[in-house]
């Protein structure tokens, strides 16, 4: 091209041809391996891109929290919602959360014991989405039922469900009614 086009398309016009032209002759230059390197690159910088947009309006539409979406490491609080047991039973009890339903072969977890008339110290949890099981026993060992807890879609805290409320142990068992922790609890 002569110097007095290139002087008319002026310098915007004439820094994208060159650049289009390096990138271009690079390209070429790099290889196969390379192409598919920068194609994988792409495709990668394309899904975080994607994943943050699609984020952006989950939060917009209030469909999610910006503290949930900080929420990553699994063990963290935010990842579950947590409940306190009332006994109002006339008799102590022992909880234990399951790693199932509670079935007769499923694992259980370290006992939380709750005296009558008491409020568990310990806190129970139910994981953001999901539900968890609790077999509660007399001090004697004897079966009183389950407390399925509901982790809810959004953390929430504090909620109390009562010992009397345990139903039979279930895959299919209804998720227990819990109440909001009054002041004088």
């Amino acid at each position: 091209m002569a110097p007095h086009a290139v002087a008319a398309l002026g310098p915007r016009r004439t820094m994208v041809r060159l650049v289009r032209a390096n990138f271009l002759a690079s390209l070429w230059c790099r290889g196969f391996g390379g192409r598919l390197a920068l194609l994988g690159g792409i495709l990668v910088a394309c899904a975080i891109g994607a994943l943050i947009g699609w984020n952006a309006v989950r939060l917009a539409k209030g469909q999610v929290s910006l503290s949930e979406l900080a929420c990553v490491d699994p063990t963290d609080p935010c990842n579950w919602s947590t409940y306190r047991v009332e006994n109002d039973m006339a008799e102590p009890v022992v909880l234990r959360e399951c790693l199932h339903h509670c079935g007769s072969g499923d694992r259980r977890l370290d006992p939380v014991f709750v005296g009558i008339g008491r409020t568990s110290r310990d806190v129970l949890t139910a994981s953001i989405g999901s539900r968890a099981w609790w077999e509660v026993r007399s001090t004697s060992h004897r079966l009183l039922g389950c407390l399925v807890l509901d982790g809810h879609q959004h953390k929430q805290d504090g909620a109390v469900v009562v010992v009397s409320s345990a139903e039979p142990c279930s895959a299919d068992a209804a998720s227990t009614p819990a109440r909001a922790v009054r002041a004088s609890d």
